[in-house]
Formats: C-alpha cells, sequence, structure tokens
C-alpha cells in the first residue's frame, strides 16, 4: 500500500510540474516546485496522533532531509508522543520557534493520497499543518550555508490534535522558549489571529440500573438521564448580537455511548462535550454552569478531561507589523486580523508570555474529506515567510550578541 501511495505522488507530482510551468507569478518556479514535492510526500505519511510509531518514522524523515545541513537536533518524547527540536545554534531558547505538528486526525484511507487540481492540493494535513513543515524544511535547504548567521528554531510535535500537553506544553515545560514564535495554524487567508478562544472538553458520566427492555420500570435508564441534561447545557449560553463572527460560548456534543443490547435497559452511558469559549469567560465559570445542572440528576456527574486557556496577542507587535509589511511590499497583501473559534499550540507560548505570530495562506476544510491548500499562495506565503525569519532572527555580529 505505501509503494502505491508513493507511485501515486509521482504521478501526481509530475501532474503538479507540469501545470506550474504556465504560470507567471513573480516567485521562481523552483520554490514551488520543490514545496509541491515536499508538502505531498508529507501528506501521504499517515500520521493520525494515536499512531506514535508512524509520527516517529515521519519526524526522523525530516531528520534524514536535513541531515547535511548546519543545523543541531535534538529529539525528545513524552508519554510515548515523539518531538524533533531542528535549531541553527546550539540552544533550547532561540529568538524565534517556528511551530508545527506533524500529526493529523483520522480519515479514510483516500485522504493520504494527495491530488492536484486547479492550483488546490487535497489531502490529510495539507493545510493542517504539513504545509508548514514543508515551507521550513525547504528554508533550511535554501539558507543553507549562511544558516549560522541567524537565530531560529523549528519544534515539531505529534500530539496537537490530542490537545498538545506532550508536545509544546512538555517542551516549554522543559525550559524550552524564545522571544516570539510563529505558528501556521490559524488566521487563515492571511489574518494574524488576534483573539483565539479557550477550549474545555469534559465527559458526562450516567449511571442507572440495568433491566429487561420489556419492563423499564425495574430499571434506570442511563441514557434517558443524559438525554435530559444535555439540551440544558447546550442551551446555557445565548448567542449574542454578532452572528457575523459568533463569538461567544459554544458546547457541542460531540462523543455518545451507552447500552450493551437493544433488549437491555442500559446501566452506563457517558457523553463528551467540547465547549470553546473567548476570553472573557472562564473554564472554572462554564464548570459550574455545568455543575449547578448535574446536581439535579441523581447519577450524573461530571470529568473535566482537557482544558486550553484563550490566547490573545497584540496585533501591534513590531514583528508582527514587519510580517505585514513583507507581505504587502513582496505581493501587495493586506494582512488583516482576526478572531478564531479553533485552538492551537500557541496558546501554551501565550501562557508563558511569549507572543505567538498565527497566521497562513488560502486554504480550507481542515478535518473534513475536502481539505486544500492553495499552492501558489503557499508559495508567497513561503517568501514572505523566509525574509521575515531571517530579519527577526539575524545575528547582529558587531555586538556579538542575538539581534
Amino acid at each position: 500500500m505505501h509503494l502505491f501511495l508513493s507511485l501515486l505522488a509521482t504521478v501526481i507530482l509530475v501532474h503538479s510540474s507540469l501545470f506550474s510551468a504556465v504560470m507567471t507569478e513573480p516567485y521562481p518556479l523552483k520554490t514551488r516546485d520543490e514545496l509541491t514535492d515536499l508538502l505531498a510526500h508529507l501528506v501521504t505519511l499517515e500520521t493520525v496522533s494515536s499512531n506514535q510509531k508512524a509520527n516517529k518514522t515521519a519526524l526522523e524523515w525530516v531528520k534524514h532531509e536535513l541531515k547535511d545541513y548546519p543545523v543541531h537536533f535534538k529529539q525528545l518524547e513524552s508519554n510515548g508522543s515523539p518531538s524533533l527540536l531542528i535549531t541553527t545554534q546550539n540552544t533550547k531558547n532561540p529568538k524565534l520557534w517556528l511551530i508545527a505538528h506533524m500529526d493529523v486526525v483520522p480519515g479514510q484511507q483516500d485522504l493520504f493520497i494527495p491530488t492536484v487540481e486547479n492550483n488546490e492540493m487535497n489531502g490529510r494535513g495539507a493545510m493542517d499543518m504539513k504545509m508548514a513543515i514543508a515551507s521550513y524544511i525547504l528554508l533550511v535547504k535554501e539558507l543553507n550555508k549562511s544558516l549560522p548567521n541567524y537565530d531560529f528554531g523549528i519544534m515539531l510535535t505529534s500530539d496537537e490534535e490530542i490537545g498538545g500537553k506532550n508536545g509544546v506544553k512538555y517542551l516549554l515545560d522543559q525550559g524550552y522558549s524564545s522571544k516570539i514564535a510563529l505558528d501556521p495554524d490559524g488566521g487563515f487567508d492571511w489574518h494574524i489571529e488576534e483573539e483565539a478562544k479557550g477550549v474545555l472538553l469534559i465527559k458526562l458520566v450516567a449511571r442507572g440500573r440495568s433491566a429487561h427492555s420489556s419492563r423499564p420500570w425495574e430499571g434506570d435508564n442511563a441514557i434517558q438521564k443524559l438525554q435530559k441534561i444535555l439540551p440544558q447545557i447546550q442551551n446555557l449560553y445565548p448567542k449574542n448580537n454578532q452572528p457575523d463572527i459568533n463569538w461567544y460560548p459554544t458546547v457541542s456534543v460531540t462523543v455518545f455511548q451507552g447500552g450493551e443490547a437493544t433488549n437491555v435497559i442500559p446501566e452506563y452511558a457517558e457523553s463528551d462535550i467540547n465547549i470553546r469559549f473567548p476570553a472573557y469567560m472562564s473554564s472554572s465559570k462554564i464548570i459550574k454552569d455545568i455543575n449547578d445542572i448535574v446536581q439535579h440528576y441523581p447519577g450524573v456527574s461530571l470529568m473535566e478531561s482537557l482544558e486550553g486557556s484563550p490566547h490573545k496577542v497584540d496585533i501591534n507587535n513590531p514583528d508582527f507589523l514587519l510580517f505585514k509589511k513583507i507581505a504587502k511590499d513582496k505581493f501587495n497583501i493586506d494582512v488583516k486580523a482576526m478572531k478564531s473559534h479553533g485552538a492551537s499550540d500557541a496558546r501554551f507560548f501565550g501562557e508563558k508570555g511569549i507572543p505567538v505570530l498565527v497566521i497562513t495562506p488560502k486554504g480550507g476544510d481542515i478535518h473534513s474529506a475536502d481539505e486544500w491548500i492553495d499552492l501558489d499562495d503557499l508559495v508567497r506565503y513561503y517568501e514572505v515567510m523566509k525574509e521575515w525569519v531571517k530579519q527577526v532572527s539575524v545575528i547582529d555580529k558587531n555586538k556579538n550578541t542575538r539581534s
């Protein structure tokens, strides 16, 4: 199967190269081809978060790609989740970290076969966020012998899609840090993410008493308990008067499990609830609100499984403004700001007081069968990112210090 995927990806890339030959964008066509090749190979790697072996193999591939360049490698692991750190200087604290996660959400087998049509690449992880890894690999290759003149690092993890605690959070807790970071995992279509909602994942558990389904009065149906309580929790927070951005807490029931047989009253049921909340709300307030409802239902309990704080930045940060200027100067792109409903590893840097620039090129439908990225826009993004990295991380040799 892997041989088949590789052969098919090769056919796709030949098609992509022929297509790019007629493009007239103001950047080297070679750059577009190299980014497309790298991204297509990365998409074929089935790095689902739960497959730690596949993620480790993928990170080893990245290391192999860059082994002949003047960079330093560090491989770490937390609870089975591997990470790869690549730095231009031998330090845990470069001026700039370039962040990306190798892991992807599960998908059908055909989603790991990249396709290119109408200048768009489709495939699992093409946008979220293997396009960033492809860009970082090419950055190292193009800077090559000049890499010692810069002070940046590449932080690749493998658990962002399941919370990030054994990836970025673990690494920062181990003392890795920076003055600023780039995380192309939000801020879509050239918008700087100025604020992202926090995330709270909880599990509701209902316990009842089993009985034969023909005699329900002898049992206590655990599923029906959750059916009564879930609508109340979902309606806790009314929508606000900003329908264009939906900037209010949202409550989504994402998993519901219960019952063992069609003729048995279920004695156990559970449901996962995914809550996203703006900075004006706190996770402790949400948990209190839910517990106030739960207490009226004997046999139902709440379990918190994951909490991530909202992330907010100052979009007038000088390094952010520099990125905007480069995008405008190079490609006449007007970088704007936006709020995001999703969470990313940027929040862990934010908790440490490290500003994170979250911005991506054109792409979308992440976590779906139609995930895509605009290849020409990816090249524009790469060119802007490369120039920005060079200016932000250059070492001031006159001062004999990192700028």
